[in-house]
């Protein structure tokens, strides 16, 4: 997160999504809003940085959109993530 500060200051027009995912243990709300919580808590990291809270779009898909199959306690780790995608 310390890079992507570096770069967003150096950039101020930059547009990131902060996308949050789950596994697909649990209740596909429950997951949906624990997505939610965690994309939400990397925006409000980096405005603790002095990043400017109009340049994050905090995004939670829950378990939707899984990046391996959730078959293994490895896979499921690793469908516990968030991934930044610059907008603008």
């Amino acid at each position: 997160l310390q890079r992507i500060i570096g770069m967003i200051k150096q950039n101020s027009g930059l547009v990131i999504e902060i996308s949050a995912h789950t596994d697909d243990v649990g209740d596909a709300g429950y997951n949906m809003n624990l997505s939610k919580e965690r994309a939400e808590s990397v925006v409000t990291f980096l405005i603790s940085h002095d990043i400017k809270k109009e340049s994050l779009v905090p995004v939670g898909y829950g378990m939707t959109r899984p990046a391996v199959p959730n078959d293994s306690d490895e896979h499921r780790a690793k469908n516990r993530r968030v991934e930044l995608k610059l907008t603008r």
